[in-house]
């Protein structure tokens, strides 16, 4: 009914338009699930484009392996480097999956559902939010999403312990070497940290956004730390400005008491050397 509904409208609002819409019964297109309406809010615009290009690669599998060159061409970016941060990105939130292997890498696009299990897990979706997306699902007549279920597996996951590779590069010897370390548990105790290995970090809350996740030996998050690096830079920027203008100034001042000085020392050199002394040999530098 709601289809027979839907294309007498078109044909009342938009007349001819079965010549200009795509046809689903000749093939050539992907599915996309509903549910993402609801995550775009939480991409940035490089990560979406990403996300979809992946989407429109993939089997119905939601398994694809398109070349680096192939994406960088597509999505019209010049180097790895403007596509490597976005595709971490959509791994960090569950969008998708990738295993290199050789000089290839496979992807696997999630469904949206994992995401927005992993996102209200971590707190970036809130229950006003996870409402809206309930009843989302509820007219699509999917489960529900339960933030306690949620945030219970979540804390299950962090439980395990995961093993965390680390890599360092040997600048004397020129040597690269990879070890591997096993991250510390939430409720781990400061007592429990390795003594002098300046090399850990673990699961707080940060000082600065008050959110969760890996907290440096300053008390905050990592997106926090580069901002307050970054802040930090800019103050020191500034300052220096700042007291190079000062100098400037001192200079400009004493440039012009020296003009103001020098007639009257010209004219009475006795006189201006004991009422400022070193006044000469100031005004002949």
């Amino acid at each position: 009914m709601s289809n027979e509904r839907d294309l007498r409208l078109r044909e009342q609002y938009f007349p001819g338009a079965d010549k200009l819409v795509f046809d689903t019964d000749k093939g050539g297109y992907v599915p996309v699930s509903i549910l993402m309406r609801k995550l775009i809010r939480h991409l940035t615009q490089p990560e979406l484009r990403a996300y979809l290009y992946l989407q429109l690669r993939g089997s119905k599998n939601g398994f694809c392996f398109p070349s680096n060159d192939e994406m960088l061409d597509e999505l019209n970016l010049a180097t790895k480097k403007n596509l490597e941060p976005h595709l971490k990105g959509l791994v960090s939130k569950k969008l998708i999956s990738r295993m290199p292997s050789g000089k290839k890498q496979y992807f696997l696009v999630h469904d949206p559902r994992i995401a927005v299990e992993h996102l209200v897990a971590t707190g970036e979706i809130n229950e006003a939010e996870l409402v809206e997306i309930n009843v989302l699902l509820g007219d699509l007549k999917q489960k529900p999403i339960r933030m306690t279920a949620a945030r219970a597996e979540r804390t299950s996951e962090e439980t395990q312990a995961p093993t965390v590779e680390l890599k360092r590069t040997e600048s004397a010897a020129g040597e690269n070497f990879n070890r591997q370390k096993t991250a510390l548990e939430c409720a781990a105790p400061i007592s429990a940290l390795p003594p002098n290995n300046p090399i850990y970090e673990m699961r707080s809350v940060c000082n600065s956004c008050a959110g969760k996740g890996f907290i440096d030996g300053k008390g905050n998050c990592r997106d926090c730390q580069k901002g307050l690096d970054r802040q930090s830079r800019e103050e020191d920027l500034l300052a220096n400005h700042r007291a190079e203008q000062a100098r400037i100034k001192a200079k400009e001042e004493a440039e012009k008491q020296r003009k103001q000085w020098r007639p009257f020392a010209e004219r009475f050199p006795e006189v201006a050397s004991r009422l400022k002394p070193g006044v000469l040999t100031d005004l002949n530098s």
